[in-house]
């Protein structure tokens, strides 16, 4: 039986040197990142990175997928253009530690360093790469473009703006219309320009209440949030404040933050209101079944779909119920003045809404569709 130690009698292993590589190619870092979304025209949705310690000198290349062969063969690739380097430390990825990566390196007389596992600062030159230059990840979705090249493909990482600013210019009109027809599609867009616009307004129908079964305060420590991601939440939350969705908080009321990410590759500021939403009233307002709209709707022929911006954060906030959404970042607290996402009762108020201002018509959360 192997001897167990007790956690607190087990020292810090000492911190060994990195050498200094003055050699080109001698030492090379590589990693991989992805999936990137959208996938490119070619079903390429991962890259492979690989920087050189002495120069600094980088290079990418696009995959499909990470397997070991495929890895392999990009790594060859870039081996045959540029020269075999003496050594290349990678994480503890399979397509890294496989037995065919071990004897492609023996063959070539390659030695494989790895970083500690869950430590990915051991490999420190190629992550900041990935994190700080061209795919930085955290600004948005990313697209890869690809450009036939007589010796290889050369790709580059577009990253679109974190923010969209769209108005009723960018509506697509048909262009088979006539121009009278034309000309009357766009004066009815301009005279509705101050709701084709991806800033959300405020309804006056209703506002957001939150009773709850307990007079006791709500209140959660902060979670611990990565360096990286820090400035994405500062983004949002400056985002957030010049549209007036939140507001400065001095509420006895806390809930942590948590960023999810999105399948377009951007990420949704949320809160965790769980711990509130335990003792909170159910609001037993009905929601549409999916099964019977399309039940209703199958016999119809003409549909028109409008789909709201954000609609959540077009629901004000009671006054008096702000404080009880308030949330803790690393810059401070704040609270909603307009209903969240993941509060309780959030799907049955916004429901309530959709079915006072479209009397009759057939509605399905944030999309509704009028046939």
């Amino acid at each position: 039986m192997p001897e167990t130690v007790s956690k607190g009698r087990i020292s810090k292993v000492p911190l060994g040197r990195m050498p200094l590589i003055d050699t080109p190619f001698h030492r090379v870092a590589i990693d991989l990142v992805g999936p990137l979304a959208p996938v490119s025209d070619r079903g390429n949705r991962y890259v492979l990175t690989l920087v050189d310690y002495a120069t600094r000198f980088p290079e990418a290349v696009a995959l499909p997928s990470i397997e070991t062969e495929r890895v392999a063969e990009a790594l060859l690739e870039i081996f045959t253009r540029v020269g075999f380097p003496k050594e290349i430390l990678t994480d503890m990825g399979s397509q890294f530690t496989s037995d065919l990566m071990r004897e492609i390196s023996r063959v070539l007389q390659i030695k494989q360093l790895t970083t500690t596992p869950y430590h990915p600062i051991c490999n420190g030159l190629v992550e900041k790469f990935n994190a700080g230059s061209v795919l930085e990840e955290q600004s948005g979705s990313c697209a890869i473009i690809e450009e036939n090249n007589s010796e290889t493909d050369k790709f580059i990482i577009v990253l679109p703006p974190s923010k969209s600013k769209e108005c009723f210019r960018d509506v697509n009109v048909n262009s088979e219309l006539c121009e009278n027809k034309a000309k009357e599609v766009s004066l009815v867009l301009s005279e509705f320009r101050d709701v084709l616009t991806d800033t959300p307004g405020r309804t006056n129908l209703l506002e957001y209440t939150l009773p709850l079964v307990t007079d006791e305060v709500v209140r959660s420590r902060p979670y611990p949030i990565p360096l990286s991601t820090q400035k994405v939440i500062e983004e949002e939350i400056e985002y957030m404040l010049e549209t007036d969705v939140i507001e400065r908080s001095y509420s006895p009321y806390a809930s942590p933050i948590v960023l999810v990410r999105k399948k377009d590759g951007s990420n949704r500021f949320c809160v965790d209101f769980r711990k509130l939403n335990k003792v909170a009233l159910f609001d037993p307002e009905p929601i549409p079944s999916v099964e019977d709209l399309m039940a209703k709707v199958s016999k119809g022929k003409y549909f028109t779909k409008i789909d709201l911006s954000k609609g959540y954060w077009q629901i004000p906030v009671a006054v008096e119920e702000r404080k009880k959404l308030a949330f803790v970042t690393h810059q401070g607290m704040y609270q909603f003045r307009v209903m969240p996402f993941g509060v309780v009762n959030a799907s049955a108020v916004f429901t309530r809404m959709m079915r006072r201002l479209l009397m009759g018509c057939k509605t399905l959360l944030t999309t509704s569709t009028i046939y």
